[in-house]
């Protein structure tokens, strides 16, 4: 899910793309039809480019045309498992190969950690969260990378979401629950 700044709520379906309109959804299309694969997460940036992870590769949607960015783009795998934006405007993938970062023509490896990267944060302070899928949680703060798993107390070594509840708390979702 996904509310951009109109108010339109983006849903990702296991096939395809839409968004609610009020009460009633509606499958998006674009001049090359309905997406079709299955949507991992969405994301808009500053210029209003609709940005989707997918199981076919990382999809954006501008003036009525889809691209589809895979290996050739700079991905190393092209299944992305979410999406952010930074504060900078800059969008970021997080694949099972790594965190990779949109420069205007291609993606630009920049992390890497042993496992799935499962979902991203950043935080006001400039620190990269990431939560993996089995390999619990990576941070890089500073240029230098640092990692926690259950074995130095985490509640589990998969992590599939973040929150700032903008109190000093950081919350994480993992199979074991929800826990900061």
């Amino acid at each position: 899910l996904h509310e951009d700044a109109s108010g339109r709520l983006w849903v990702g379906l296991r096939g395809g793309l839409g968004w609610m309109d009020g009460m009633v959804f509606r499958p998006f299309r674009d001049r090359d039809g309905p997406v079709k694969e299955q949507v991992l997460a969405i994301t808009v940036d500053g210029d209003k480019t609709l940005w989707a992870a997918t199981t076919r590769g990382v999809m954006s949607f501008r003036d009525g045309v889809r691209k589809v960015y895979g290996t050739r783009d700079g991905l190393m795998n092209p299944i992305s498992h979410t999406l952010v934006m930074d504060a900078a405007g800059h969008i970021w993938a997080a694949t099972n190969d790594g965190l990779f970062v949109w420069n205007g023509e291609r993606f630009a490896a920049r992390y890497f950690a042993n496992g799935s990267m499962r979902t991203v944060h950043f935080d006001d302070e400039g620190t990269i969260w990431i939560g993996m899928g089995g390999g619990g949680l990576h941070w890089v703060r500073e240029g230098k990378q640092y990692h926690v798993g259950s074995r130095e107390g985490l509640a589990s070594d998969t992590i599939m979401g973040f929150a700032d509840d903008g109190r000093g708390h950081f919350w994480m979702t993992s199979p074991a629950g929800v826990f900061r």
